[in-house]
C-alpha cells in the first residue's frame, strides 16, 4: 500500500494540516465484479490479431516440418493363428513338451509367451540369416545415413527389424498379429511375411527335437531297468533262502516290545532326575542371592514347616501388637524373642532335612537312570543284531519294487511318445499373410494436418488471451471498476490529427478534433454525477508516472467546466517540473512559488497582484503558472502562508484544478491534496501497473478529499478498441460524423 511507502510523510502532513471532517467520505458505487465474457476474449484476439497469426503460422510450420520431414513409412502385417489345443502326451510331464498353459485364462498366457519369443534376439537373428546378401542390402537401403558421403552409416538389418516390429493380440480372439513398419513397401511385406514363416519352423524344429530326444531317452532308459529288475528278483529270492526270515519275525517282536518298556522307564527316569536337579540348583541358586528357601515350593511343603512357618508369623503378629504396649526388655517381649528363635531354629533344621531328602533322591534317580540306560543299550544291540538281517531284506525289497515301478512307468511313457510323434504337431499357423501397402502410414497426413489445426487454433487463441493475462497493466474500465475498485470518470482517446503543442487546449480552441472534445464534455458531467461537494472547490489532479497526461487533462478539463460558465483556474502544482505556462505560452517569472515566497499578503482581488501572475486565457479561464522551480516544493507547501492561500484563492473561483507531479516520482501530491475537496486520478492506457496504482489510490482515502475516479487517457481508438471502453461517452469519428451528417 502506498501508506507503508511513506508513513512519517502522511504523518506530518495530518499533524500540520489538520481539516475539519464534514461527515463520512461518500463513494460512487462501483459495480459487482465480473469474469470477462467471451467478447472481450474476441476483442484480445482481435487487437493481437497479427500477432497470433504469426505465431500459430510459425508453430504450425515448424511442427509441420517436423512431421513430414521424416521418410515416408509403410505399414503392413501377417497373422497367426493359434489354436487351442489338448496337450498332446496325456499325464505325461517333460516327455513332449505341451504349450504348459493354464487355458482357463483365454489363452493370455500362451498369447504373452508367443509375443515374447516373437520378439526375443535369437529369432530375429534367425529372421536375418534366412535372408541372403542381396536381400539385406536391399532392405537397409532405404535406411542408410548418407549425411557424411564418404563413410555412410549402414545400420544392421536386425536392429531394423527390432525398431520396426511389433507382435499384438486382436482383441478377444486368438490371432497375433506381426506388424512390420519399414520406409520400402516390398521390404515390409516380405519381413512380415518371413517373420509368420520362420516362427511356425522354429515351433515344428523345437517340438520335432523334443520328441526325437524323449525317445531315444526312454528307449535306454527301459533296457536298463528290464536288467536291474531281473538282477534284483535274483537276489532278494537268495538272501531269504540263505536267512529264515520266519524265526527272526517272531524274535523280533520279542525284542522290540522290550526295547518300548525299557524306553518308557529310561524316560520316567530321566524326568525325574531333572526335576530333582532343577530343584537342587534352585536351592543353590536362592542360597547365592541370599533368599528365603521356604519360597520354594518343594521346601515349604516339606514336614511340619508349614505349621512352623504359621507358628512364625502368629509370634511376630504377637511382637507387633505387644511393641506398641510394652518396652523392648518387658518379659512379655523376652518370652516372645525367646518362643521365636525357637521355632527359627525348628524351621532350619526341618530345612536341612528337606535338602538331605532331596539329594538322597537325586543320587538314586542319576543311579536308576544309568541302569535303566545300560539295559536298554544292551537291548538295542541284540535288536540290532536281529534288524541287520530284516533291514537288509527291507531295503532290498523296497529297492526292487522302486526299479519295478520306474520300468514300468517307463514302458508306458515310451509307446505314449511312440505314438505322438507319429501325429502333426503344430497348433499355429498363418491366417493371413502380409500384402504390400499402398500408401505410406507415416508421415499421416490426415492425422498431422488435425494435430496443426488444433495447435495453430491453441496458439492463436492461447497467445494473445495469455498475453493479456499476463499484461497486469491498467488497460480498460474492467480493471479500474474490478481490480482498483474506483469509478471511471472518463476515457479520453489518443490524440492522432493535433500536433502536442496544442493538444492542452484541444476544448480551449475547439480545434477539429470532435471526439476528444466530446469526451471531456463527458468527463465535465461524471464529475458532475460523482461530486458530493456544494460551492467553490478545489480539485487535485494526480497521476502516478510521467507521461500520463496530467497536464492535457487538466487544461481540457478546466476549458470544460470554463465554457459551460465556471470560474476556473489552473494552478501549476508541479514546482520540480512545471508546464502549464508552457502549454499556454506564457511567462514564468511570477507565480505560486514566488507569490508564497514573498510574504504578500492574502488580500484583494487576486487577479489584480502582479507578482501573482494570474492569467486570463478565454472567458472564464485563468491560469496560475508555478512562478519558477524548486526542489524543495514540500517545504513550500507545507509553510502556513500556503494554507492561508489556498483558503483565500478558493473564495475566487467556482473551480480550481491543480496540476501536481507523477505520485510515482515526487510525494508532492500529497502535499497538496489537503488544500484540495476532490481528487481526479489520471491514467494512461496500459501505461502503468495495476498494483502500483491501487497503492497510490488507496493512500489517498487517509486524507480528506474524496477521490471521484480515475480517468482514462490516450484509449486506443478504432473498431478493436471498443473493449476497453464502459461505453459512457465514447465517440469514434466516424459515428459521430454520421450523426451530424445525418442531422444535416
Amino acid at each position: 500500500m502506498f501508506l507503508s511507502r511513506v508513513p512519517p510523510l502522511i504523518e506530518v502532513m495530518k499533524s500540520n494540516n489538520p481539516a475539519p471532517q464534514t461527515g463520512p467520505k461518500k463513494h460512487t458505487p462501483i459495480p459487482e465484479f465480473t469474469l470477462p465474457d467471451l467478447k472481450h476474449y474476441l476483442m484480445v484476439i482481435r487487437e493481437r490479431f497479427f500477432l497470433a497469426a504469426f505465431g500459430a503460422i510459425v508453430v504450425v510450420g515448424l511442427v509441420g516440418y517436423y512431421f513430414l520431414s521424416d521418410p515416408p513409412v509403410y505399414r503392413t502385417a501377417s497373422v497367426l493363428q493359434i489354436e487351442m489345443g489338448q496337450p498332446r502326451v496325456v499325464d505325461m510331464e517333460g516327455v513332449v513338451e505341451p504349450d504348459g498353459m493354464d487355458r482357463r485364462d483365454g489363452g493370455a498366457q500362451l498369447i504373452a509367451t508367443h509375443m515374447q519369443q516373437l520378439r526375443s534376439r535369437a529369432f530375429i537373428n534367425r529372421v536375418v540369416e534366412s535372408f541372403d546378401e542381396e536381400e539385406r542390402a536391399d532392405m537397409v537401403a532405404a535406411y542408410i545415413d548418407n549425411s557424411n558421403p564418404d563413410e555412410p552409416v549402414v545400420p544392421s538389418l536386425g536392429g531394423v527389424i527390432r525398431s520396426n516390429f511389433s507382435a499384438m493380440r486382436r482383441e478377444g480372439t486368438m490371432f497375433l498379429e506381426l506388424t512390420v513398419r519399414h520406409r520400402d513397401p516390398d521390404a515390409a511385406a516380405r519381413i512380415a511375411n518371413r517373420i509368420a514363416e520362420e516362427y511356425i519352423e522354429y515351433l515344428v524344429e523345437y517340438s520335432d527335437a523334443g520328441n526325437v530326444s524323449a525317445i531315444r531317452f526312454l528307449q535306454e532308459q527301459a533296457a536298463s531297468l528290464r536288467q536291474e529288475v531281473e538282477t534284483g528278483e535274483r537276489e532278494l529270492q537268495q538272501y531269504r533262502t540263505e536267512h529264515d526270515l520266519v524265526s527272526l519275525e517272531e524274535n523280533q517282536n520279542i525284542v522290540v516290545a522290550r526295547l518300548q518298556q525299557l524306553n518308557d522307564s529310561l524316560t520316567g527316569a530321566r524326568v525325574e532326575r531333572i526335576d530333582l536337579d532343577s530343584r537342587l540348583e534352585q536351592v543353590e541358586r536362592y542360597k547365592e542371592e541370599g533368599r528365603d528357601l521356604l519360597e520354594i515350593e518343594a521346601i515349604a511343603g516339606y514336614g511340619s514347616l508349614p505349621r512352623l512357618k504359621e507358628r512364625l508369623e502368629d509370634l511376630e503378629s504377637e511382637r507387633d501388637v505387644m511393641s506398641e504396649r510394652y518396652l523392648e526388655r518387658h518379659p512379655a517381649m523376652l518370652e516372645n524373642e525367646r518362643s521365636m528363635a525357637v521355632v527359627a531354629r525348628q524351621i532350619e533344621s526341618n530345612i536341612e532335612q528337606a535338602l538331605s531328602e532331596l539329594r538322597a533322591r537325586q543320587s538314586n534317580a542319576h543311579e536308576r537312570e544309568a541302569r535303566l540306560r545300560s539295559e536298554l543299550a544292551q537291548a538295542e544291540r541284540e535288536s540290532l543284531e536281529l534288524d541287520l538281517l530284516r533291514v537288509d531284506y527291507r531295503v532290498k525289497e523296497r529297492e526292487l519294487a522302486t526299479v519295478r515301478d520306474t520300468y514300468s512307468r517307463i514302458l508306458r511313457r515310451l509307446d505314449e511318445a511312440t505314438v505322438t510323434s507319429q501325429l502333426e504337431n503344430r497348433n499355429i499357423r498363418v491366417f493371413e499373410t502380409a500384402s504390400r501397402p499402398g500408401s505410406p502410414s507415416e508421415p499421416n497426413v490426415p492425422r498431422v494436418a488435425m494435430i496443426l489445426i488444433f495447435l495453430g487454433g491453441m496458439v492463436f487463441v492461447g497467445l494473445p488471451v495469455g498475453l493479456d493475462a499476463l499484461n497486469s497493466r491498467v488497460r480498460s474500465w474492467a480493471d479500474v471498476e474490478n481490480y482498483l475498485g474506483r469509478r471511471v470518470l472518463g476515457e479520453i482517446p489518443r490524440v492522432k490529427r493535433i500536433k502536442r503543442a496544442f493538444r492542452a487546449r484541444i476544448v480551449d480552441r475547439e480545434l477539429n478534433d470532435p471526439v476528444v472534445i466530446e469526451s471531456f464534455r463527458s468527463l465535465y458531467n461524471q464529475i458532475g454525477f460523482a461530486s458530493h461537494h456544494e460551492g467553490a472547490k478545489v480539485m487535485l489532479v494526480s497521476g502516478t508516472a510521467q507521461r500520463e497526461g496530467k497536464t492535457f487533462v487538466t487544461c481540457n478539463l478546466a476549458a470544460t467546466f470554463a465554457a459551460h460558465g465556471k470560474k476556473t483556474l489552473v494552478i501549476d502544482g508541479d514546482l520540480r517540473g512545471p508546464s502549464i505556462h508552457v502549454e499556454f505560452g506564457l511567462d514564468n517569472k511570477a507565480g505560486l512559488m514566488k507569490f508564497l515566497q514573498g510574504g504578500e499578503s492574502c488580500e484583494g482581488e487576486p487577479l489584480k497582484k502582479t507578482d501573482l501572475g494570474i492569467t486570463a486565457i478565454s472567458g472564464n479561464l485563468y491560469i496560475l503558472p508555478s512562478g519558477g522551480h524548486s526542489r524543495k516544493p514540500t517545504e513550500i507547501f507545507e509553510d502556513v502562508s500556503a494554507r492561508a492561500f489556498f483558503k483565500w484563492i478558493r473564495g475566487y473561483f467556482d473551480v480550481i484544478l491543480i496540476d501536481s507531479p507523477p505520485l510515482a516520482v515526487f510525494p508532492d501530491a500529497l502535499n497538496l491534496v489537503h488544500f484540495s475537496d476532490e481528487v481526479v486520478y489520471v491514467c494512461r492506457f496500459n501505461g502503468v501497473n495495476r498494483e502500483e496504482v491501487k497503492s497510490y489510490v488507496d493512500g489517498f482515502d487517509e486524507t480528506d478529499a474524496e477521490i471521484l475516479g480515475l480517468v482514462m487517457n490516450e484509449m486506443p481508438t478504432g473498431r478493436a478498441a471498443s473493449q476497453y471502453y464502459s461505453g459512457r461517452g465514447y465517440y469514434s469519428h466516424k459515428a459521430y460524423s454520421k450523426y451530424y451528417a445525418n442531422k444535416a
